[in-house]
């Protein structure tokens, strides 16, 4: 679970860790858990091109503009109840650079969000009750959990990436 306040951002990334039993983290879901009045996008600031150049435009036209640190790349703000799922590699393996992606500062409001991280391999049993979904064929059902147990309302938002 995360939790951002004024200022606070999560720098430029990837969530390709590396665990010696499951292997690498091939897929992200980051579902946001409450609104954010101004800030707080997740953004892909390395080679992302939006899937339709249009998007952009009509996303600020319905909720408003975008931060500096969103403003030009692929972005997506948080409202409760979405989420953005994206992968970290290819289908060959190789690593996508434009799944490096950054937490903008919140300008306004509290960012609350939960990051899902699926694995190239089975994972080895956690602790009780715990869920654990590896595999990049496992998604679906991952989400389907998801919102069984905790949030029915969730809409997954695919932010297509280049290639």
């Amino acid at each position: 679970m995360l939790r951002y306040g004024i200022g606070q951002e999560y720098k430029k990334h990837r969530d390709t860790l590396m665990d010696s039993d499951a292997g690498p983290r091939v897929v992200t879901v980051l579902f946001y858990l409450s609104d954010v009045e101004e800030g707080g996008e997740t953004a892909f600031p390395e080679n992302s091109v939006w899937y339709d150049p249009s998007l952009p435009e009509a996303i600020e036209k319905a909720t408003g503009p975008f931060s500096a640190c969103a403003k030009g790349h692929v972005a997506a703000k948080p409202k409760a109840g979405d989420a953005v799922l994206f992968y970290s590699f290819y289908p060959n393996n190789t690593m996508d650079p434009a799944a490096m992606h950054t937490g903008c500062p919140v300008i306004k409001g509290i960012k609350w969000a939960a990051p899902v991280w699926v694995s190239a391999r089975r994972q080895k049993r956690g602790r009780r009750g715990a869920t654990r979904v590896s595999g990049p064929n496992n998604l679906r059902r991952l989400a389907e959990h998801v919102c069984r147990r905790c949030c029915p309302a969730i809409i997954l938002t695919v932010l297509p990436l280049s290639r």
